[in-house]
């Protein structure tokens, strides 16, 4: 091969990934990248190889080269946010999300791709922030360095940044996508666990009105899915009446509506759904 012919050295790693020559499909692609490092083909390749080969940081550096130079290749950014969970690299893999909403959801809010939200990368991501969280107020305080320089306030400082990045983010998705009760359901995770109690409440009533949709009374699953959300929900805005009065009357408003949604539907067990229901009145 003429060492100064990328095109060349690009057909040798591709027909070395077919025959699994990672070694070969290695010193290839490395090639095409030293001559041309703007083919972002050939690091997304170089990516692979790298994962192949159990050089898990090899391939996160390469895919973030990839994706520098294929901003709209869909397929890419999921790759390179599987690596940036991969890595724990939180603020990145908050990004990669925030892209791929950019590529899924055409103009004027309109989805161009199902599914426009990553619902297990964002699982991954709440449940490390929320980890991160409680394990940083774990760190001894170290007094004997400058405020705000040691471990504790370093770890707390960069787990605020990252949620403020999240919370924009579920800004974003609660005015742009397509309503997901998964995507509720881990937000408002997110949301109890910083005691951020109005959106908390805000992503538990959005829940129940997606799920309560199109005759969802008449499916003894749905009904005991959209039961137990209802519950959960009367029970979180029962919490706070004392704070807020209004919130008993919207619970029992709640309540009330989806017991009569349930008798209409006459599902197999339904009394007992409702008995459960009327429990929390």
């Amino acid at each position: 091969i003429n060492p100064l012919f990328p095109s060349a050295w690009f057909r040798m790693g591709v027909a070395a990934l077919r025959i699994e020559d990672w070694k070969t499909a290695k010193r290839a692609f490395i090639q095409v990248t030293s001559q041309e490092p703007s083919e972002g083909e050939s690091w997304a390749n170089l990516c692979a190889v790298y994962d192949k080969l159990k050089q898990p940081r090899a391939a996160f550096n390469a895919i973030c080269e990839a994706v520098k130079y294929h901003r709209s290749n869909w397929k890419i950014w999921e790759n390179y946010l599987t690596f940036c969970l991969r890595e724990k690299e939180w603020s990145l893999a908050i990004d990669a999300l925030n892209s791929l909403i950019d590529l899924r959801v055409g103009y004027g809010g309109k989805s161009k791709k199902d599914g426009e939200v990553d619902v297990p990368a964002l699982v991954i991501i709440v449940e490390a922030l929320v980890s991160e969280n409680q394990q940083a107020y774990l760190i001894p305080a170290d007094d004997s360095k400058i405020v705000g320089t040691d471990e504790r306030s370093i770890a707390i400082k960069k787990n605020k940044f990252l949620c403020r990045k999240l919370n924009t983010l579920f800004q974003r998705i609660k005015a742009e996508c397509k309503s997901d009760p998964n995507v509720w359901k881990i937000f408002s995770v997110f949301f109890k666990c910083f005691k951020d109690r109005e959106n908390y409440r805000d992503c538990l009533i959005r829940r129940v009105r997606v799920m309560q949709s199109s005759d969802w009374e008449k499916d003894e699953t749905r009904v005991s899915r959209v039961c137990k959300a209802v519950e959960e929900t009367a029970k979180a805005y029962m919490q706070d009446v004392e704070q807020e009065p209004r919130l008993k009357r919207e619970a029992e408003m709640l309540i009330n509506a989806t017991i009569e949604r349930v008798e209409k539907g006459e599902t197999n067990n339904y009394s007992t759904y409702i008995n459960s229901l009327k429990q929390h009145l």
